[in-house]
C-alpha cells in the first residue's frame, strides 16, 4: 500500500475522475433521466478503474519501478542499494553506511 499512497493513487483517481467526466458527458440524458441503477454504476467503476489503472502503468511505468525503489521494496535485501531509499519530507536523511 506505501507504493500507492507515495505517487500512485493520486494518478489513479484523476484519471478516473476524467473517465467518468467522459462518460457522464457523453450519456447525459441517461444521468439526466436517472436511469443508472447502482449495479450499472458499479460496472462503470470497474471499467473506470481497469482505464486508469492501464493509463497509469502504461503512461507513468517509470514513475511505479522508481517509488518501488524509494520506498524500499525492489531493492537488493544485501543493502548494496539502500542509497536508493528516500524518505518523504527528510530529503537530507541518508539511508545506508
Amino acid at each position: 500500500m506505501q507504493v500507492l499512497d507515495v505517487s500512485i493513487n493520486k494518478l489513479v483517481k484523476k484519471f478516473i475522475k476524467e473517465e467518468e467526466q467522459i462518460y457522464y458527458n457523453n450519456n447525459l440524458d441517461t444521468f439526466a433521466a436517472k436511469t443508472v441503477n447502482i449495479g450499472q454504476r458499479r460496472i462503470l467503476m470497474t471499467w473506470w478503474v481497469a482505464t486508469a489503472w492501464k493509463r497509469v502503468h502504461d503512461e507513468y511505468q517509470d514513475l511505479i519501478v522508481k517509488t518501488f525503489k524509494h520506498v524500499g521494496l525492489s531493492l537488493n535485501p544485501n543493502g548494496s542499494k539502500d542509497h536508493e531509499l528516500k524518505i518523504k519530507d527528510l530529503p537530507s536523511i541518508a539511508v545506508g553506511d
